[in-house]
Protein backbone atom coordinates (compact mmCIF):
# COMPACT_ATOMS: atom_id res chain seq x y z
CA UNK A 1 0.00 0.00 0.00
CA UNK A 2 2.93 2.36 0.55
CA UNK A 3 3.26 5.38 2.79
CA UNK A 4 0.10 7.46 3.20
CA UNK A 5 -0.43 10.89 4.73
CA UNK A 6 -3.43 10.32 7.00
CA UNK A 7 -4.21 14.02 7.07
CA UNK A 8 -5.12 13.76 3.37
CA UNK A 9 -8.11 11.60 4.36
CA UNK A 10 -10.40 14.05 6.12
CA UNK A 11 -13.63 15.82 5.26
CA UNK A 12 -15.19 12.78 3.59
CA UNK A 13 -12.10 11.72 1.60
CA UNK A 14 -11.54 8.04 2.31
CA UNK A 15 -8.83 5.44 1.77
CA UNK A 16 -9.71 1.78 1.19
CA UNK A 17 -7.33 -0.40 3.18
CA UNK A 18 -8.69 -3.82 2.20
CA UNK A 19 -11.48 -5.55 0.33
CA UNK A 20 -11.85 -9.07 1.64
CA UNK A 21 -14.26 -11.76 2.84
CA UNK A 22 -14.95 -12.55 6.47
CA UNK A 23 -16.83 -15.67 7.56
CA UNK A 24 -20.25 -15.13 9.07
CA UNK A 25 -20.23 -14.98 12.85
CA UNK A 26 -18.87 -12.89 15.68
CA UNK A 27 -15.84 -10.70 15.02
CA UNK A 28 -14.25 -9.07 18.04
CA UNK A 29 -11.05 -7.49 16.70
CA UNK A 30 -9.19 -6.56 13.55
CA UNK A 31 -5.42 -6.21 13.57
CA UNK A 32 -3.90 -3.38 11.59
CA UNK A 33 -0.18 -3.84 10.88
CA UNK A 34 1.84 -0.67 10.43
CA UNK A 35 4.90 -0.37 8.26
CA UNK A 36 8.31 0.74 9.50
CA UNK A 37 8.39 4.26 8.07
CA UNK A 38 5.88 6.10 10.25
CA UNK A 39 6.68 9.76 10.66
CA UNK A 40 5.38 13.14 11.70
CA UNK A 41 6.11 16.35 9.80
CA UNK A 42 6.55 19.54 11.79
CA UNK A 43 7.66 22.74 10.02
CA UNK A 44 8.61 20.65 6.97
CA UNK A 45 10.91 18.44 9.09
CA UNK A 46 10.19 14.71 8.96
CA UNK A 47 10.40 13.19 12.47
CA UNK A 48 10.30 9.39 12.94
CA UNK A 49 7.41 8.11 15.04
CA UNK A 50 8.03 5.29 17.46
CA UNK A 51 5.28 2.68 17.19
CA UNK A 52 5.60 0.34 20.17
CA UNK A 53 4.58 -3.19 19.10
CA UNK A 54 2.34 -1.93 16.25
CA UNK A 55 4.84 -3.00 13.59
CA UNK A 56 5.16 -6.57 14.92
CA UNK A 57 1.85 -7.57 16.50
CA UNK A 58 -0.35 -4.90 14.97
CA UNK A 59 -2.91 -2.51 16.37
CA UNK A 60 -5.90 -4.27 17.87
CA UNK A 61 -9.04 -2.53 16.69
CA UNK A 62 -12.17 -3.37 18.67
CA UNK A 63 -15.15 -4.34 16.50
CA UNK A 64 -17.47 -6.65 18.51
CA UNK A 65 -20.08 -7.27 15.81
CA UNK A 66 -21.98 -10.29 14.55
CA UNK A 67 -21.66 -10.57 10.76
CA UNK A 68 -24.50 -12.27 8.88
CA UNK A 69 -23.80 -14.39 5.82
CA UNK A 70 -24.72 -12.89 2.46
CA UNK A 71 -24.37 -9.30 3.66
CA UNK A 72 -21.72 -6.80 2.55
CA UNK A 73 -20.29 -4.77 5.40
CA UNK A 74 -18.07 -1.74 5.54
CA UNK A 75 -15.70 -1.11 8.43
CA UNK A 76 -14.81 2.55 8.76
CA UNK A 77 -11.78 3.53 10.80
CA UNK A 78 -11.78 7.03 12.27
CA UNK A 79 -8.19 7.97 13.14
CA UNK A 80 -8.00 10.75 15.74
CA UNK A 81 -4.66 12.34 14.87
CA UNK A 82 -4.67 14.94 17.66
CA UNK A 83 -5.03 12.26 20.34
CA UNK A 84 -2.75 9.71 18.64
CA UNK A 85 0.60 11.53 18.67
CA UNK A 86 2.33 11.71 22.06
CA UNK A 87 5.32 14.03 22.62
CA UNK A 88 7.93 12.34 24.85
CA UNK A 89 11.33 13.74 25.77
CA UNK A 90 12.60 16.76 23.91
CA UNK A 91 12.29 15.64 20.30
CA UNK A 92 10.69 12.20 20.36
CA UNK A 93 7.13 11.33 19.40
CA UNK A 94 5.23 8.10 19.86
CA UNK A 95 2.29 6.95 17.80
CA UNK A 96 -0.40 5.60 20.12
CA UNK A 97 -3.28 5.45 17.68
CA UNK A 98 -6.77 6.33 18.81
CA UNK A 99 -8.95 4.69 16.17
CA UNK A 100 -12.71 4.24 16.34
CA UNK A 101 -14.24 1.44 14.27
CA UNK A 102 -17.74 1.76 12.81
CA UNK A 103 -19.49 -1.16 11.14
CA UNK A 104 -22.16 -0.56 8.52
CA UNK A 105 -24.16 -3.06 6.49
CA UNK A 106 -24.22 -2.08 2.81
CA UNK A 107 -26.64 -4.72 1.56
CA UNK A 108 -29.18 -7.35 2.46
CA UNK A 109 -29.92 -10.78 1.08
CA UNK A 110 -32.82 -13.04 0.08
CA UNK A 111 -33.01 -16.76 0.76
CA UNK A 112 -35.59 -19.46 0.39
CA UNK A 113 -36.25 -23.11 -0.40
CA UNK A 114 -38.01 -24.38 -3.53
CA UNK A 115 -40.23 -27.45 -3.05
CA UNK A 116 -40.11 -29.99 -4.69
CA UNK A 117 -36.33 -30.19 -4.83
CA UNK A 118 -36.55 -32.72 -7.67
CA UNK A 119 -37.01 -29.90 -10.20
CA UNK A 120 -34.42 -27.84 -12.07
CA UNK A 121 -35.37 -24.21 -11.54
CA UNK A 122 -34.07 -20.82 -12.56
CA UNK A 123 -34.59 -18.12 -9.94
CA UNK A 124 -34.50 -14.40 -10.69
CA UNK A 125 -34.51 -11.26 -8.53
CA UNK A 126 -36.32 -8.60 -10.53
CA UNK A 127 -36.02 -4.86 -9.98
CA UNK A 128 -38.98 -3.70 -12.04
CA UNK A 129 -38.35 -5.17 -15.51
CA UNK A 130 -34.60 -5.59 -14.91
CA UNK A 131 -32.95 -8.80 -13.71
CA UNK A 132 -30.88 -7.77 -10.69
CA UNK A 133 -29.53 -11.26 -10.00
CA UNK A 134 -30.23 -14.85 -10.99
CA UNK A 135 -29.26 -18.35 -10.03
CA UNK A 136 -29.95 -21.89 -11.18
CA UNK A 137 -30.90 -24.58 -8.70
CA UNK A 138 -30.32 -27.98 -10.30
CA UNK A 139 -32.33 -31.04 -9.37
CA UNK A 140 -31.75 -31.98 -5.74
CA UNK A 141 -30.77 -28.45 -4.66
CA UNK A 142 -33.72 -26.70 -3.07
CA UNK A 143 -32.14 -23.80 -1.20
CA UNK A 144 -31.09 -20.51 -2.74
CA UNK A 145 -29.42 -17.36 -1.45
CA UNK A 146 -29.06 -14.04 -3.21
CA UNK A 147 -26.31 -12.12 -1.40
CA UNK A 148 -25.39 -8.45 -1.59
CA UNK A 149 -28.81 -7.17 -2.62
CA UNK A 150 -29.28 -3.39 -2.22
CA UNK A 151 -32.00 -2.15 0.07
CA UNK A 152 -35.31 -1.98 -1.80
CA UNK A 153 -38.38 -3.86 -2.94
CA UNK A 154 -38.11 -6.73 -5.43
CA UNK A 155 -39.93 -9.55 -7.19
CA UNK A 156 -38.68 -13.16 -7.20
CA UNK A 157 -39.50 -15.28 -10.24
CA UNK A 158 -39.05 -19.05 -10.07
CA UNK A 159 -39.09 -20.72 -13.47
CA UNK A 160 -39.01 -24.54 -13.62
CA UNK A 161 -38.67 -24.43 -17.43
CA UNK A 162 -40.96 -25.22 -20.33
CA UNK A 163 -40.64 -29.00 -20.00
CA UNK A 164 -41.89 -28.98 -16.39
CA UNK A 165 -45.50 -29.54 -15.30
CA UNK A 166 -44.95 -26.84 -12.67
CA UNK A 167 -45.88 -23.19 -13.28
CA UNK A 168 -43.68 -20.12 -13.17
CA UNK A 169 -44.11 -18.53 -9.73
CA UNK A 170 -43.82 -14.81 -9.08
CA UNK A 171 -43.53 -13.40 -5.56
CA UNK A 172 -43.99 -9.64 -5.44
CA UNK A 173 -43.17 -6.94 -2.90
CA UNK A 174 -40.18 -8.61 -1.26
CA UNK A 175 -38.60 -6.03 1.02
CA UNK A 176 -34.81 -6.15 1.50
CA UNK A 177 -33.32 -4.14 4.37
CA UNK A 178 -29.67 -3.34 5.02
CA UNK A 179 -27.99 -5.94 7.19
CA UNK A 180 -30.97 -8.29 7.10
CA UNK A 181 -31.60 -11.66 5.47
CA UNK A 182 -35.12 -11.79 4.02
CA UNK A 183 -36.16 -15.43 4.42
CA UNK A 184 -38.95 -16.50 2.08
CA UNK A 185 -39.15 -19.93 3.71
CA UNK A 186 -40.49 -22.81 1.62
CA UNK A 187 -41.89 -21.92 -1.78
CA UNK A 188 -44.10 -24.77 -3.02
CA UNK A 189 -44.45 -25.26 -6.74
CA UNK A 190 -47.75 -27.05 -7.36
CA UNK A 191 -48.63 -28.68 -10.72
CA UNK A 192 -51.15 -26.80 -12.83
Amino acid sequence: MGIKNLLNYTGGIELTLADTYFPAGRISQIRLLLGENNSLTIDQVNIPLQTPSAEQSGLKLQVHEVLKGGITYEFKLDFEAARSIVHVGEEDYILRPVINVFTKALSGSIRGTVIPAEENVAIFVMDGQDVLSSTYAPEGVAEFLFADIPEGQYTIIINPGESSDLPVVSIDNIRVSLGEVTDLGEIKLNPV
